[in-house]
């Protein structure tokens, strides 16, 4: 079964973001791959997150591809143009990727390379809209295709929107759904109760949802998150239970499976997102029973 399989299927999801290598030494990132074989539905490859220089998404991939694993490729905006970005989504398809998952992307700035130019040619929307262009025959041009792509295309919002900014984000989501987006991986989320809220709105549209989780490796990453990530918020008594337990490594776990668990409830599927904790990755498909 491909992904687009599963997700129709209503089986719960789950996925795991694995970063590739700021190099071209594959053997952690198959490692992390292979330690969780046949335990996950897909593998989440950013492409140059925090605008880190890494090996691109598309390469690696591929590479997940012929290993055999279920990739999804990550598009997105800022530092391509839209000829680029068009190019890429067909590369993508020809390389036996389908599925993609196409988000605004970071500014340069924050990253490594910090005087390289932003670009953002095209907005979050606009790429969906010439995703679905391609796989109608046509580029944003309104040229002929040689053969079109079929994907299976993917987006974000933003699970931590509340009041009047979450009714906007709920019209932003049917926006994306007009736009041919099958599937949504939300923002990292921290508060089922909050996000029970968010569903509410969401659910409507009969659209799979994949709530996005951060393996919090510290009290101290959590503060950073709650200063500094804007629509992020760890709940108090989640910091407070990483501050009494001695084992912080057992109870980053522990949070992370209760909260993947309770997601079981509200959404169809969870992506794991390490920070660099790959290798405990296994330890949370365990504790949570997959």
């Amino acid at each position: 079964m491909g992904f687009a399989d599963h997700l129709n299927s209503g089986e719960f999801i789950k996925i795991v973001e694995i970063q590739p290598p700021k190099g071209v030494d594959l053997t952690k990132f198959l490692g992390h791959a292979e330690a969780i074989r046949g335990r996950v539905h897909a593998i989440l490859v950013p492409e140059l997150e925090t605008s880190i220089m890494r090996l691109s998404s598309l390469a690696a991939s591929k590479v997940l591809k012929e290993q055999g694993f279920e990739a999804i490729h990550h598009t997105p905006c800022g530092h391509k143009n839209r000829i680029a970005l068009q190019s890429e989504l067909l590369g993508a398809y020809v390389m036996g990727i389908e599925t993609v998952w196409i988000t605004r992307g970071d500014p340069p700035n924050i990253g490594d390379h910090p005087d390289a130019k932003e670009v953002f040619d095209l907005e979050t929307n606009d790429l969906l809209a010439a995703a679905k262009r391609l796989q109608e025959g046509y580029d944003l041009s309104g040229n002929d295709l040689d053969g079109a792509p079929t994907f299976t295309v993917g987006s974000t919002f933003s699970a931590g929107a509340s009041g009047h900014v979450l009714d906007l984000e709920v019209l932003e989501v049917e926006k994306k759904i007009r736009l041919g987006v099958d599937f949504f991986i939300t923002t990292p989320v921290f508060d089922l109760e909050h996000f029970s809220g968010v569903m509410e709105k969401i659910r409507p549209f009969k659209v799979p949802v994949i709530a996005s989780v951060m393996i919090l490796k510290s009290v101290g990453m959590a503060r950073y998150i709650n200063k500094h990530i804007d629509g992020v918020t760890v709940p108090d008594d989640v910091i407070r239970r990483m501050m009494k337990e001695p084992d912080k490594q057992k109870a980053s776990i522990e949070i992370t499976a209760s909260l993947i668990k309770g997601f079981e409830d509200l959404c169809q599927g969870v992506c794991i997102v390490p920070i660099g904790w790959e290798d405990r990755v296994p330890q949370v498909l365990d504790a949570c029973g997959y």
